[in-house]
């Protein structure tokens, strides 16, 4: 999937789920010429050979490809960890982590981000679908 990543696309699906019957396009400006054509050409490539009906819109979306923002938070973590112990040990561990400093926390965010995104590499797990960003409506 990484070969699509910073591409550009025009949807033909829903505002969630965004397709592209075109596929990705190096540039803004050639989603938004493939865009047109498809949503206004009558002939076999355009939108009414695919649903055997005319665009009735009088416009379309166009953005770019981005790979989905995985984070983890460590207060995320912090959180349940410190409770578990607090199970185990009683009062005596109720001050444990409670003064995590902003930056502590922060380095932990990355190190269980950087982990999380390894073990998805590892495994096979990587997300195989993508989010879209600088969406634009472009008027027909």
């Amino acid at each position: 999937m990484n070969n699509i990543i910073g591409k550009w696309m025009y949807n033909t699906g829903s505002e969630e789920n965004w397709e592209c019957i075109g596929g990705e396009f190096d540039t803004k400006e050639e989603a938004i010429e493939e865009g047109s054509r498809y949503f206004t050409d009558a002939d076999e490539y355009g939108y009414a050979s695919d649903n055997d009906e005319t665009f009735e819109g009088n416009s379309f979306d166009v953005g770019q490809i981005i790979e989905p923002d995985i984070s983890i938070y460590g207060r995320h973590v912090i959180d349940p960890v410190t409770e578990q112990v607090g199970e185990q040990c009683g009062e005596i561990s109720d001050s444990w982590l409670e003064k995590v400093s902003n930056e502590d926390e922060i380095l932990l965010d990355q190190m269980l981000t950087a982990a999380f995104k390894g073990w998805l590499q590892k495994t096979n797990n990587e997300p195989h679908f993508y989010a879209v960003k600088n969406v634009e409506t472009i008027e027909l």
